[in-house]
Parts: C-alpha cells; structure tokens; sequence
C-alpha cells in the first residue's frame, strides 16, 4: 500500500484493512491526505467561510431559492443574540422564541456533531440563552418516516460529494449516515452508522459500518431498530442529486464539497457543505475512493498515473 500510494498506508490502520472482515476493494482506499491535498487546492481560503459559518452558508442557498432550514436565531462570541436578518435580540425575546416546541443548537462554526444538543419544552431557555456562545439554534427537522423508523433518535442525513470537473458537477459517492443508540446526532465520530448508497437508485448496500474504534461489526441491519438496510431506498433520491448540483454552483469557487443533506417526507433540506470534508465516511461505508472522479483526481495531483496506466 505504501508503494501504491507513495503515502504513509493510514488507511491500513483508519479503515480495519486488518481485518477478516476487511472489504475486498482494500486496495482502493485511499490515504486521507491525499484527498485533503487536493481539498486544499480546489477550495480557496477566501471562500471557505460560506462553507463553515453556517449562517452565511444559509444565506447563500436561501437567496439561491434553495432548500434549506432558517435559524432562530444565532449567538456570536460575545453572546450577543441576532435573528436570520441580522438584527440584535434582546436575551428575553430569543428565550420567548424556543420556549414552546423543539429546537435544535449546535456551533455556528461546528464539526462532526459536537457540542449539539436538543431544547425541549420545560427546559431553562433563558439560562441557555445567558450561557450560549458562537451556536445556531434552528427547529428540530422532523424527517421522512422511513428515515425516521430507521433510526428515530437522531436525524439521518445523507452525505454526498459533488466536484467540479471542468463545467460539470460529478458525484463520486454517497452515504446514508444513521444514528446510533439515543445520539441525536448521526455523526461518526458519535457512533454513527454508514451505509453506501448507489449513486444512480438511490439503493443502499447491503452492509454497514462504524469508525472502528466504536466497532469493527459489520452490520446488515440498523443495531438498534433491526431495519434492513439491503433494498431500502433513500426517499427522493433523483430530488437530492439535482439539488446539490445547483447548490455547488452557488457556493463556486469552492470546487469539491461534502453535503450534508436533510429528507423530509415532502422533499431535502440542505443542511451544510464542507470545504473540508472527512473522506473516512466515504471510505468505511461506501467503498474506496481510488477509482472515481475525486480519487483519481486527488493521485493525480499526488503524481500518481491513473490506476489502469499503472497496472493495478
């Protein structure tokens, strides 16, 4: 793997290469620093902000007529509270706001889950308004019911790529992320679930898995609601697609992102792009990367030749 690559073999070790259980493309899975070379050199610095401040990516689907969720309101550094157009909230009215129903607050600027959490009816809004710094607070997402009955404690989400390939936006794979337990985040770095699924059905594989250091199981079925995941198809799949091929031409000149994508039972909600995003969940539940648009490009510019050239 080391000669294949000419990188260091982490995938050896990130994707249980080492195990019986092991995938039998092992030999397509990528070293991730070669997908964030290549991240590094598509996405220019001044434009990743409308990727990580989640307001601004926000703004920039909605003036775009995209489907997206609006927030609450958001509290900056300072604990200063705004609503979606920008104008200052005194602490009591923000508190009024998410006093009755579900929301949903995480970090404005806030990755793989942390630091998410759920206000409830009964809970002290006013003193979570006080003690908030630098979240988003949006309504809970109530989404599609057979995403809902595969894992109802979180919301599932898909995770897709698109990259930009001279005028036209590819996609090189895509995940269903699910929810473990009573997280309600579907994040891999909470224990979530990843499922490949087919690009052109929208079918998922028949096996999932989690980051090994939760789990080197692999799964056929949700392990908590007994779902099947082999035949089940994502909803509103060819929907989902089209969006976040128009969403990625907004967000040029960002030219390889990761979507985090909403369904709900009446279409998709774009939920974020990440400049940055983890080619781990790629690579444990879909398949390695080598062989499609994003992986030859990212060895190609690692001085890799195509692998068919190379004799593998």
């Amino acid at each position: 793997m080391f000669w294949l690559y000419r990188n260091p073999p982490t995938q050896y070790l990130r994707y249980g290469l080492y195990l019986k259980t092991a995938p039998s493309d092992w030999k397509e899975r990528l070293p991730h620093p070669l997908i964030f070379r290549l991240q590094k050199s598509l996405n220019p610095a001044e434009a990743i902000k409308f990727a990580e401040d989640k307001r601004l990516f926000r703004e920039r689907m909605e003036a775009a007529g995209l489907p997206t969720i609006r927030e609450v309101f958001t509290v900056d550094a300072a604990g200063m509270t705004r609503d979606p157009d920008g104008q200052e909230l005194a602490p009591g009215d923000a508190a009024a706001l998410i006093r009755e129903g579900e929301f949903f607050s995480k970090p404005i600027d806030g990755i793989q889950g942390k630091e998410a959490r759920l206000v409830r009816p009964g809970d002290d809004v006013e003193a979570f308004v006080a003690d908030a710094r630098k979240v988003i607070v949006q309504p809970r997402i109530r989404q599609h019911p057979l995403l809902h009955r595969l894992s109802p404690h979180s919301v599932n989400t898909v995770r897709i790529d698109t990259l930009r390939v001279g005028k036209a936006w590819i996609n090189s794979a895509a995940v269903l992320k699910a929810g473990v337990g009573d997280s309600i985040v579907d994040n891999g770095s909470a224990g979530g679930v990843f499922v490949g699924i087919d690009l052109e059905s929208g079918t998922l594989q028949a096996i999932g898995r989690q980051k090994t250091k939760f789990s080197t199981a692999v799964y056929e079925r949700h392990p908590d609601t007994g779902v099947v995941f082999e035949d089940f198809v994502v909803p509103h799949w060819a929907l989902l697609r089209e969006t976040v091929t128009r969403a990625a031409e907004v967000m040029l000149p960002l030219q390889t992102l990761g979507w985090d994508v909403a369904i709900t039972e009446d279409g998709v909600l774009l939920l974020e792009a990440n400049h940055n995003w983890d080619p781990d969940i790629f690579e444990i539940g879909w398949g390695g990367l080598a062989d499609t648009p994003v992986g030859r490009m990212a060895c190609e510019l690692h001085g890799l030749k195509p692998r068919k050239e190379a004799g593998n």
